[in-house]
């Protein structure tokens, strides 16, 4: 991989990872993808964390579609079990963001100890099945724009046939 697709990919990121910034608190223009890695993860009304970031799952746009956590919980059913948090079912805060190299994040998702067994486990199984789907609804999107595309050609062609047939 090249150092310019590699820096597009990482600044791709680093924009994408706006979509975890909740609403009420202030842009802070760049976020770290490495220092949301092993962040704690704590659910709601559960003041120990239950768990930490194993993985920030992206699509072919390279926008975060969720996170993967690692559960550790012992008063959890879930415990040592991997769970997929699609994005807006979390929020991240920012810790601590002074230099580089101390940027610190918690994320707190928007479910109990109890309602995070709703999501799914991360397994190969669930992994298969995501890629698929997500490259279903990809192939989807391309033969929707293209079509979208398309129309507007003809519909243009055709205003501009008959601007052309009246002013002559």
């Amino acid at each position: 991989m090249t150092s310019k697709i590699r820096n597009g990919l990482i600044f791709g990121l680093m924009i994408s990872s706006c979509l975890f910034v909740p609403l009420a608190q202030a842009a802070q223009g760049l976020y770290s993808m490495k220092a949301l890695l092993d962040a704690p993860v704590y659910a709601e009304g559960h003041a120990k964390s239950i768990g930490e970031v194993d993985n920030v799952i992206v699509d072919e746009q390279m926008k975060i579609t969720g996170i993967v956590i690692d559960v550790d919980d012992t008063a959890s059913s879930m415990d040592g079990k991997k769970l997929f948090v699609q994005t807006g079912l979390f929020r991240l805060k920012t810790v601590r963001d002074t230099q580089l190299d101390d940027v610190r994040y918690s994320v707190h998702l928007n479910a109990s100890v109890a309602g995070i067994t709703d999501y799914p486990v991360v397994d190969n199984s669930w992994w298969q099945t995501a890629k698929q789907t997500a490259a279903a609804v990809w192939e989807k999107t391309k033969s929707t724009a293209k079509s979208a595309w398309d129309a507007t050609k003809d519909a243009t062609r055709n205003v501009l046939d008959t601007i052309r047939e009246k002013t002559q």
